[in-house]
């Protein structure tokens, strides 16, 4: 799966408010749906970008 720039932008402004409501205030968005954007984000290949792993994997 693909990542698009919008996944990402929620991803960062999450980080940089600390909550997917303040996410979704700013982006003005829904909170399910900023939910939604992470899940597919965390779908796609950037966990392995970062060197993240399922659970149960070594």
């Amino acid at each position: 799966m693909k990542t698009n720039t919008d996944e990402l932008l929620v991803f960062v402004t999450v980080i940089d408010s600390g909550s997917m409501t303040a996410t979704a205030e700013t982006l003005t968005q829904t909170v399910s749906g900023v939910s939604r954007m992470l899940t597919r984000l965390g779908k796609s290949s950037m966990p392995r970008w970062c060197g993240a792993r399922p659970a149960g994997c070594n």
